[in-house]
Protein backbone atom coordinates (compact mmCIF):
# COMPACT_ATOMS: atom_id res chain seq x y z
CA UNK A 1 0.00 0.00 0.00
CA UNK A 2 2.49 2.48 0.70
CA UNK A 3 4.22 1.77 -2.58
CA UNK A 4 1.57 2.36 -4.72
CA UNK A 5 1.15 5.69 -2.48
CA UNK A 6 3.79 6.68 -3.39
CA UNK A 7 4.10 6.31 -6.59
CA UNK A 8 0.74 8.32 -6.83
CA UNK A 9 2.02 11.16 -4.57
CA UNK A 10 4.95 11.05 -7.39
CA UNK A 11 2.97 11.14 -10.67
CA UNK A 12 0.47 13.88 -9.13
CA UNK A 13 3.82 16.41 -8.24
CA UNK A 14 4.69 15.75 -12.03
CA UNK A 15 0.99 17.12 -13.00
CA UNK A 16 1.52 20.39 -10.96
CA UNK A 17 2.86 22.04 -13.74
CA UNK A 18 0.19 21.00 -15.86
CA UNK A 19 -2.86 21.08 -13.25
CA UNK A 20 -2.04 22.75 -10.17
CA UNK A 21 -5.46 23.00 -8.66
CA UNK A 22 -6.39 19.24 -9.27
CA UNK A 23 -2.86 18.20 -8.62
CA UNK A 24 -2.97 20.01 -5.04
CA UNK A 25 -6.81 18.80 -4.24
CA UNK A 26 -5.87 15.19 -4.76
CA UNK A 27 -2.49 15.00 -2.85
CA UNK A 28 -4.04 16.97 -0.05
CA UNK A 29 -7.20 14.53 0.22
CA UNK A 30 -5.27 10.87 -0.17
CA UNK A 31 -2.78 12.34 2.44
CA UNK A 32 -6.07 13.24 4.68
CA UNK A 33 -7.47 9.79 4.25
CA UNK A 34 -3.81 8.07 4.78
CA UNK A 35 -3.16 9.78 8.36
CA UNK A 36 -7.34 9.27 9.01
CA UNK A 37 -6.46 5.55 7.81
CA UNK A 38 -3.44 5.02 10.83
CA UNK A 39 -5.57 6.60 13.01
CA UNK A 40 -8.15 3.71 12.52
CA UNK A 41 -5.74 1.44 12.79
CA UNK A 42 -4.09 2.39 16.00
CA UNK A 43 -7.60 2.59 17.64
CA UNK A 44 -8.41 -0.54 16.08
CA UNK A 45 -5.12 -2.16 17.81
CA UNK A 46 -6.21 -0.74 21.26
CA UNK A 47 -9.80 -2.23 20.99
CA UNK A 48 -8.13 -5.56 19.93
CA UNK A 49 -6.38 -5.68 23.01
CA UNK A 50 -9.09 -4.62 25.13
CA UNK A 51 -10.73 -7.99 23.50
CA UNK A 52 -8.43 -10.28 25.36
CA UNK A 53 -9.94 -8.46 28.72
CA UNK A 54 -13.36 -7.69 27.79
CA UNK A 55 -16.46 -9.95 26.45
CA UNK A 56 -18.00 -9.60 23.20
CA UNK A 57 -20.81 -7.02 22.68
CA UNK A 58 -24.50 -7.58 21.68
CA UNK A 59 -24.92 -7.08 18.18
CA UNK A 60 -27.68 -4.20 18.98
CA UNK A 61 -24.97 -2.34 21.19
CA UNK A 62 -22.66 -2.47 17.82
CA UNK A 63 -25.27 -1.22 15.80
CA UNK A 64 -26.17 1.93 18.74
CA UNK A 65 -22.73 3.00 18.40
CA UNK A 66 -22.56 2.48 14.66
CA UNK A 67 -25.79 4.89 14.49
CA UNK A 68 -24.16 7.61 17.51
CA UNK A 69 -20.53 7.59 15.15
CA UNK A 70 -22.45 7.48 11.70
CA UNK A 71 -24.26 11.49 13.15
CA UNK A 72 -21.68 12.10 16.05
CA UNK A 73 -17.90 12.83 16.50
CA UNK A 74 -16.64 10.64 19.02
CA UNK A 75 -13.10 9.37 19.81
CA UNK A 76 -13.71 5.42 19.55
CA UNK A 77 -10.64 5.06 22.34
CA UNK A 78 -12.82 6.89 25.08
CA UNK A 79 -15.70 4.90 24.45
CA UNK A 80 -14.04 1.49 25.38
Amino acid sequence: MEVRFQRIIEQLERKKDTHPHLAHLWQSYIKIKKQRFLQHCITCENIMERMTNEPDIDPNTILTIFSLLTHCTIDLNRLF
